[in-house]
């Protein structure tokens, strides 16, 4: 009897080694997938810190002649830091107007784009339509548009997302199809949306139309995912939403900030990431930690998040933190502590996908932007050294 349980528990040994083994190896891309929850790269499960380099193609999208981000993307790989976080497209109406009037240029500085990150062996986390209100504003119609799978707005999205999946489904250095940034932090609120700036193509002004659900942005997330799937089954799709409001499921059915207990955050969390999704977007700032999880703190949002988005089977990508001066910030002092402090329970957490907010971004040069060669390059030296640590 005794010996018949040791040979149980030896062939049981055997099988599941055989399976963790065939788990490994299940999915075998040079970019990374979900497979049950968990991120895999190269056959491995993977883990990496990240930058965003929000305006690497903007700047030539609006200036075909500036190609700076060449040396940038360079820079960034020969230091250890394998994927960025970037924009494909213009943030207002006007900077469409190369891909409404000339498609052919517009891909051809994209198409060099993607070949430089192939060159560089960077990965890319591709955002297609970071403002919430551009689409709308292009076509003619309300930010309400977003819901309904019969308008303008979506007929341009599902177009727009057609091509650029099938022209970059190929390339090794796409890691992930990311729709916007942050929409959620624009639903459920008291007003309509108002941002305008009539100069870059909006509208003189907003109206009740403008207003937008978590419902609403949800059918949205989905019809991009769906065109997403049609032609690329594997890579992870993310919806760029930022970490969840404190009061999101109070300010959805009661209309008030009142906060939400934990069994409300995490339904809003379920509700806003939908099946179709893999990963779990959230970005995290020390003050919206400080405004919205006042109780929890760093760690305990992050190991909560982390937590939730393993039961609903997905990856946690914290597509953005940082700390800004000024904002975030009192001080240099100040804001290398509240660094060191994000970062450390970032990898002790062992969040799978992370990218700090923002490399060389002149339009934050003294607040957020982050070279190799201003005061802030401490930041990327500590992403340096974690992303270092994990490959051993």
């Amino acid at each position: 009897m005794y010996k018949m349980k040791i040979k149980f528990i030896y062939v049981l040994l055997v099988l599941v080694l055989f399976n963790l083994n065939s788990y490994s190896f299940a999915q075998c891309f040079p970019y990374p997938t979900v497979e049950n929850g968990m991120l895999i790269k190269d056959c491995q499960p993977y883990r990496a810190v990240g930058v965003n380099y929000f305006d690497a193609f903007y700047r030539t999208l609006r200036n075909p002649a500036d190609k700076s981000y060449k040396e940038g993307v360079k820079k960034l790989s020969q230091n250890g830091i394998p994927f960025i976080r970037v924009m494909i497209s213009g943030f207002w109406p006007k900077d469409w107007e190369l891909y409404l009037k000339n498609k052919e240029q517009y891909f051809s500085l994209l198409d060099e784009f993607i070949r430089t990150a192939e060159e560089y062996k960077i990965g890319l986390v591709l955002n297609l339509f970071w403002n919430v209100s551009t689409i709308p504003d292009i076509v003619g119609e309300p930010i309400s548009a977003w819901s309904d799978p019969n308008s303008k707005t979506i007929a341009f999205m599902k177009e727009f997302t057609r091509e650029i999946v099938s022209r970059y489904k190929g390339s090794p250095s796409v890691w992930i199809w990311e729709f916007g940034n942050e929409y959620n932090l624009v639903v459920d609120l008291p007003k309509p949306y108002e941002k305008v700036a009539p100069q870059y193509g909006t509208p003189a002004k907003r109206t009740e139309k403008d207003r937008l659900s978590w419902k609403d942005i949800t059918t949205a997330f989905v019809l991009f995912a769906n065109e997403v799937r049609k032609i690329d089954p594997y890579r992870p799709i993310s919806t760029g939403n930022s970490v969840l409001r404190g009061s999101s499921y109070h300010l959805a059915f009661f209309k008030t900030w009142d906060k939400d207990n934990q069994k409300q955050l995490f339904y809003m969390l379920h509700m806003t990431n939908p099946s179709e999704y893999d990963v779990v977007s959230i970005h995290l700032y020390p003050t919206t930690i400080e405004t919205n999880y006042p109780k929890y703190g760093i760690y305990h949002t992050i190991k909560m998040l982390k937590n939730y988005s393993e039961k609903l089977d997905k990856v946690l990508f914290i597509g953005e933190f940082g700390v800004c001066r000024g904002e975030h910030a009192t001080s240099k002092e100040d804001e290398k502590r509240k660094f060191e402090e994000l970062i450390t329970v970032i990898r002790d957490a062992e969040v799978p996908l992370a990218a700090l907010w923002v490399y060389d971004f002149k339009g934050q040069d003294k607040t957020c932007s982050v070279t190799f060669e201003n005061d802030r390059a401490y930041q990327l030296y500590y992403i340096m050294k974690i992303n270092s640590n994990i490959k051993k």
